[in-house]
């Protein structure tokens, strides 16, 4: 059971991240929300939360984003 709710909540949080990037206008804002991302990444690696810290990388990679080419 916790398990399913693990993937339930990462399938909830990645597309959001993904939303968030590609959803602001300017380059600057963006090159924001990736450092933060990063800085929360250390936080997660820091915490042993790899369920969390695997979220990010997945939405990095997502097709949205991964076109983008700004940033």
């Amino acid at each position: 059971p916790n398990v399913l709710k693990m993937i339930a909540r990462t399938n909830l949080i990645t597309p959001w991240i993904s939303f968030q990037i590609v959803s602001s206008k300017s380059v600057k804002v963006r090159a924001e929300i990736l450092t933060r991302c990063i800085v929360t990444m250390t936080y997660l690696e820091e915490l042993h939360n790899y369920n969390a810290l695997m979220e990010y990388p997945a939405a990095l990679q997502s097709a949205g984003v991964f076109r983008l080419k700004d940033t």
